[in-house]
């Protein structure tokens, strides 16, 4: 079993791109990176669709895109962050 970490980004198509989505960097394990990146999304579409975070995405269809993963050692997957998300919307301000 191989152990990874994937930087993705959620876009809420209804909203346009880069007007509303997420960002987050979660861990997965399997034996393939390519399996592991198929059961994270799949993870994150449920948390987004009907779990807490459903709340920010309003039961809209979002887009999934792993802009980046590489893979860890045992130690580091447990050691490492799992949850959590940046959420962006174009009402924010800088």
């Amino acid at each position: 079993m191989k152990f990874f970490v994937f930087r993705v980004e959620g876009i809420d198509l209804a909203a346009g791109a880069d007007r509303r989505g997420f960002f987050t960097t979660r861990r997965a394990f399997g034996t393939t990176k390519e399996w592991a990146r198929q059961r994270l999304l799949k993870k994150l579409r449920r948390e987004f669709t009907m779990g807490i975070s459903s709340v920010f995405m309003g039961g809209n269809d979002f887009d999934l895109r792993v802009e980046e993963g590489w893979e860890i050692g045992f130690m580091e997957y447990w050691r490492s962050p799992s949850r959590g998300s940046t959420l962006y919307d174009e009402g924010d301000a800088f």
